[in-house]
C-alpha cells in the first residue's frame, strides 16, 4: 500500500509543519482510516485504485491537522493552501474548510470505503427494480 507522503499532506493542509510532525500524524491517523477502506482496494495492482486510496487518506489526514490548527490560530493570519485568511478569521472557518477537505478526501475513497452504498442500486430496491 503507497501511504501519502509527508510533503502532499503539506500542500493539501497548507502547513508547512515539520517532517517528523507529519509523519507522526501518518503514524497516528492512517491506520484509523485503513480501517475504513475495503481490503480489495488496499491490496489491488490497479495503479488508479492505489492513488485514489492514496489521495483520499492524504485530503483526510490534511483535514485534521488543519482542524487542529484551527484551535490554536483565533485571530491569526494563516494560509490553508491556495487560500489565505484573514487575520480576523474565526475558528469556524478553518474547521470549514477542515470538512470540506475530509469531504473531500471521503469522496476520492469512493467506492473504496466499506460504508459505500451505490445509489444506484438503492433506487433499483426503492421502485421494486
Amino acid at each position: 500500500m503507497n501511504l501519502p507522503d509527508i510533503e502532499m499532506i503539506n500542500r493539501l493542509s497548507g502547513s508547512s509543519l515539520p517532517e517528523a510532525t507529519v509523519q507522526q500524524w501518518i503514524t497516528d491517523l492512517i491506520p484509523v482510516y485503513i480501517d475504513e477502506v475495503k481490503s480489495e482496494c488496499l491490496e489491488s495492482d490497479d495503479s488508479q485504485i492505489q492513488m485514489k486510496v492514496k489521495l483520499g487518506l492524504a485530503y483526510i489526514t490534511a483535514s485534521e491537522i488543519v482542524s487542529i490548527k484551527s484551535s490554536s490560530s483565533e485571530g491569526k493570519s494563516i494560509g490553508i493552501g491556495p487560500i489565505k485568511l484573514s487575520k480576523d478569521a474565526s475558528t469556524s472557518n478553518y474547521l470549514k474548510f477542515a470538512d470540506d477537505l475530509k469531504s473531500k478526501g471521503l469522496k476520492i475513497l469512493g467506492r473504496c470505503r466499506k460504508s459505500y452504498v451505490n445509489p444506484l442500486l438503492l433506487s433499483v430496491n426503492e421502485y421494486g427494480g
